[in-house]
């Protein structure tokens, strides 16, 4: 589903207890599975995405219920993609508070571990 037809059919939905956010981002979390993000990501692309992020995370915010809570979601490690996005949805959003986060590194000591972030945010 495109971004422009979930702001779409997003709207005609009823506020929901919950929403999990896995945007779209620069797959920096898992570079050993796919090496070729080196190659294709940049400063720009980045950029873009952040604002693809924000956009989701601003809609996202209308779909839950007031005591509801997102989850929003990467397999980044770029703390624009993550907690940059998270702090100027909280900055800009009001009735909305950081209720949990975590940031998951790759790691060499555990087999197939990947890197990511998710935090929680409640609507107040």
């Amino acid at each position: 589903m495109s971004y422009d037809v979930f702001l779409k059919e997003s709207s005609q939905l009823e506020p929901a207890d919950a929403v999990l956010l896995d945007v779209p981002c620069s797959n920096t979390g898992v570079m050993a599975k796919r090496p070729e993000v080196r190659l294709r990501l940049n400063e720009k692309q980045v950029e873009e995405l952040v604002k693809i992020q924000i956009g989701l995370l601003e809609q996202s915010c209308r779909l839950v219920k007031k005591g509801g809570k997102i989850c929003y979601s990467t397999c980044s490690i770029l703390s624009q993609e993550n907690k940059g996005v998270v702090e100027g949805f909280l900055t800009g959003a009001k009735g909305f508070e950081l209720e949990s986060q975590c940031v998951f590194l790759p790691s060499a000591d555990d087999f197939d571990c990947d890197g990511g972030f998710a935090v929680i945010l409640i609507k107040k």
